[in-house]
């Protein structure tokens, strides 16, 4: 039943068209790329802080797992009954996802399970919050029209700018509070009951739990998670970084700054050219420097604030007292060197990743540890309009064809028209006796072009209404795209279709 839902991969990573699971590799060889992970990464001849590999990862797993478990007792959630370790982890920020983010944790589980590991999901909440909207398909009441067809972004709470998510409250609890009630509007006529309504009670409960979004929306989900049987480890990465483990590996790359700082902005510069990147910020920013200060991969938050800041340090400066939280390269070489034998990434991180693995090669002498690569992609069940991509693709030829080839639209009338018969013949000749010289075929094509115009008149009442037909098929086709798009929220899904797609992947 499991393999029958993936569907083929694409080394480019690409999400899939239609509805269905992308993972590279396949399960058949995810157990092959742990025993490979576990080959590279249980070695004595790499230190961390001074201590082996191996047993810097042993200790870090069970801090880790440590600390999971208390906060999910905090949380007052029941823990999964889990040995401890070894690992296989994902990750992402603490937003309302869309299903292909969704799958990750059903996924985490389900291989987990079958691979014998303990599965620990990340709540990466030292991202900034991008947006405090959701986005909802509005379809007209009544008599359905492409025209009224459009998207809504819908506030459950005052935006205030990128504040981190740990940090993020809710502003207006009254704006949050009414959220669900506000979409109805747009939901009722969809034609389906969505998850919404119910989740949002359960947000409104957590809400009484702790006024951070992060926190409210990451409780939610699990919720639902386990309703389906799917119950992970997780961890919010601010708690991650308080560890002993982590900051001991802080210090092991603030205390090899220069060479890091070096190897860190050349692989970031190779990964531009290799993609034709453009941007200064893309994948990551080049860290800088500063006279003798350098920037660390690591940002710091200060106590009573909620944004974070750049860690600023000279070579062989203490950072204690500060509070560090990991920056997106430092986060995945963490999770996949130290804390995990293998790693469940999405597509933009699984592209990033590129600049981590090459920074791990040059820096610790490491083999890249493997990771997977896991989305999908499922649609709202919305009614949507008959036309296709196709079906505009063909109406734009018919038009074009109208406009500089009449004479195929003109046979039953040639007999009857002298004149158009004349005309037609005439092009036919010059279509069979084109020219090769280059001002031969100038003067060819002008006199084609001028035939071409002769015969247009006589079939400009089906050139209007071609290009009528076009118009209608472009907007039934824009509508189509709203309708069907694959980023809608997960709660914006009926239960049973939603259910049974991530119960997929919990399979035995």
């Amino acid at each position: 039943m499991l393999g029958a839902m993936f569907l083929s991969v694409s080394r480019r990573y690409r999400a899939p068209r239609e509805v269905g699971v992308l993972s590279d590799p396949p399960e058949s060889e995810i157990a092959g790329l742990i025993e490979a992970n576990r080959a590279a990464l249980n070695v004595n001849s790499i230190h961390i802080n001074g201590t082996p590999l191996i047993e810097f990862r042993r200790q870090a797993v069970s801090e880790i797992l440590g600390v999971a478990r208390a906060y999910m007792r905090e949380c007052g959630e029941p823990v999964p009954d889990f040995a401890d370790g070894p690992l296989l982890m994902s990750g992402h920020q603490p937003e309302l996802t869309h299903v292909g983010v969704l799958v990750k944790t059903f996924a985490l589980h389900g291989f987990a399970l079958r691979h014998n590991l303990t599965p620990l999901n990340l709540i990466v909440d030292n991202d900034t919050v991008k947006t405090t909207a959701l986005r909802l398909a509005v379809l007209p009441e009544g008599q359905r029209t492409p025209e009224g067809v459009h998207l809504l972004s819908l506030p459950y709470d005052r935006y205030d700018g990128e504040v981190v998510f740990e940090k993020r409250r809710i502003l207006e609890p009254a704006l949050f509070d009414s959220f669900a009630e506000r979409a109805r509007p747009a939901t009722e006529t969809w034609g389906f009951e969505p998850l919404l309504p119910e989740m949002w009670a359960e947000m409104r409960r957590q809400r009484a739990r702790t006024p951070i979004l992060g926190e409210i929306v990451s409780a939610t989900r699990r919720a639902w998670e386990r309703r389906w049987g799917c119950h992970n480890l997780e961890i919010p990465l601010s708690r991650m970084c308080e560890t002993q483990a982590f900051r001991r590996f802080a210090r092991h790359v603030v205390a090899d700054l220069p060479r890091f700082h070096a190897i860190y902005n050349e692989c970031v510069a190779a990964y531009r050219t290799r993609n034709h990147v453009r941007s200064r910020n893309h994948p990551v920013p080049d860290l800088v420097q500063q006279g003798e200060v350098l920037e660390a991969p690591f940002w710091t938050m200060n106590p009573g604030e909620d944004r974070r800041a750049r860690l600023m340090t000279r070579p062989g400066e203490s950072f204690d007292g500060k509070s560090l939280r990991s920056r997106a390269l430092t986060t995945t070489m963490f999770l996949r060197c130290i804390l995990s034998d293998g790693f469940i990434h999405g597509i933009g991180g699984a592209k990033y990743d590129e600049v981590t693995d090459a920074i791990l090669e040059r820096w610790l002498g490491l083999t890249p540890p493997g990771f997977i690569v896991l989305t999908a992609t499922l649609r709202l069940p919305l009614p949507t309009f008959p036309t296709t991509p196709e079906n505009v693709h063909d109406a734009e030829r018919a038009v074009r064809d109208a406009s500089w080839n009449p004479q195929r639209w003109l046979p039953e009338f040639s007999s009857r028209m002298p004149e158009i018969h004349q005309l037609m013949e005439k092009k036919e000749g010059l279509i069979n006796a084109e020219p090769t010289g280059k001002a031969e075929r100038k003067e060819w094509f002008r006199q084609l072009a001028g035939v071409t115009m002769q015969l247009r008149p006589f079939v400009e009442q089906r050139l209007v209404e071609s290009r009528e037909k076009l118009t209608d098929l472009r907007r039934e086709a824009t509508a189509n795209e709203s309708l069907i798009r694959r980023d809608f929220a997960w709660c914006l899904f009926p239960e049973a279709v939603l259910k049974d797609f991530c119960q997929k992947l919990l399979a035995h």
